[in-house]
């Protein structure tokens, strides 16, 4: 199967191709859900279609794993019996014939603007490990599934970031944080050779419409738009 074919199939949001080349991942509808869709060139399909989340996007994390962002909104219940619509985000690691699914950072939930949601930042070099983020920066072995926290904060700064910005070699240069002094976002950066986080930029949350920033740039690879 050729791209100009696969990209060609009905009902096809976007296409990415394996670093290897010889894979295609989709979102297709499956049961009428979104769901990831994985062909092979040499022929052949696989669907991961989950029933009980939904799928936000997907990131190729090698030629032989692919990253898939998920979450669910549930009720949550305080102590005074209020119930609260919450969403959970969750990142699952998920074999290229679309089996073996495992979550591979702890479960980070956020139901406003503030969530934390779970995102891929930068594959590295030695392709056995990419950046990922919810919250905090996890270095995650692809062999193990396993997720490692790295320590990237100054004090206060980037504690709990809800959204981050890596360079090429997945070092964090921006991140996004609520503001400790008034109902808003800070945008803390630090450049090259430094590891101090300044604050380059700040705005009410009321106003992210008109407001609002984002960066992009020092990443090579990005998560499929969604």
């Amino acid at each position: 199967m050729s791209f100009d074919d696969f990209a060609a199939l009905p009902e096809v949001e976007t296409a990415a191709v394996s670093p290897d080349a010889k894979h295609f991942m989709t979102f297709q509808p499956v049961a009428g859900r979104r769901s990831v869709v994985i062909y092979s060139v040499d022929g052949g399909k696989c669907a991961f279609a989950p029933n009980d989340v939904k799928i936000d996007g997907a990131y190729w994390a090698s030629s032989n794993n692919l990253l898939v962002l998920v979450n669910r909104v549930a009720d949550q219940v305080f102590a005074v019996r209020r119930l609260h619509a919450h969403e959970y985000n969750w990142m699952l690691l998920v074999d290229q014939n679309c089996k073996n699914p495992r979550m591979v950072v702890p479960d980070r939930s956020g139901a406003t603007n503030y969530g934390f949601a779970a995102e891929v930042l930068s594959r590295m070099p030695d392709e056995r490990h990419v950046r990922v983020a919810a919250g905090k920066i996890y270095d995650l072995d692809l062999d193990t599934a396993t997720a490692t926290a790295l320590s990237v904060t100054s004090g206060s700064r980037c504690d709990s970031s809800w959204h981050w910005v890596v360079d090429g070699s997945g070092k964090a240069r921006i991140c996004y944080q609520r503001s400790r002094s008034f109902r808003g976002v800070e945008i803390y950066a630090r450049l090259a050779g430094s590891d101090d986080w300044v604050l380059v930029y700040s705005y009410p949350i009321d106003e992210r419409e008109e407001k609002g920033m984002s960066f992009e740039g020092f990443s090579k690879i990005r998560t499929l738009p969604t």
